[in-house]
């Protein structure tokens, strides 16, 4: 046997014994913690999973937008060059549609008056009218009718 000399000093080794039960509880707790870290990764895994199709879903969408709006733009590129027409031929109409306006007006104002009156004898309709037929020969007689709007394309006529 070995030669032993007594009294033999234990701390060494309780000191060494004590330090490796500390580091074996650390990697208990330590370990204690991977159920609960593997369960979170899967509901990321499947968060992930769910996302990559609505992501799929989103990008689809947005080519097809990309799509339609090449066949839109292919659609408008023609109509470029005569959009100056456009403009000058609806600035034409601005004036008729003001004296269509301004023709329209004692009708309206027939209109409201027969509503708040509520159904009107037919004498005081047919005064109405003749009113309103006598405001709209005023009115017509004020705006010039030099100028008429062609109904083939809206140009004056000349």
């Amino acid at each position: 046997m070995a030669n032993l000399r007594l009294p033999i000093d234990l701390a060494p080794i309780t000191d060494g014994l004590r330090s490796i039960t500390e580091n074996l509880k650390a990697v208990r707790d330590s370990v204690a913690i991977l159920p609960e870290v593997a369960k979170t990764l899967e509901e990321i895994r499947n968060a992930t999973i769910s996302m990559a199709e609505e992501v799929h879903l989103m990008r689809t969408g947005v080519e097809r937008l990309g799509e339609e709006a090449e066949f839109m733009r292919a659609a408008v590129e023609p109509l470029v060059p005569h959009m100056d027409v456009v403009a000058a031929r609806i600035e034409a109409l601005e004036p008729r549609l003001e004296d269509l306006s301004l023709a329209l007006h004692p009708m309206r104002r027939l209109t409201r008056r027969r509503g708040m009156n509520g159904d009107a004898a037919v004498e005081d309709a047919a005064a109405e009218i003749a009113e309103a037929e006598a405001d709209l020969a005023d009115e017509m007689a004020q705006t010039d009718s030099a100028e008429n709007v062609s109904q083939s394309d809206g140009s004056p006529e000349e």
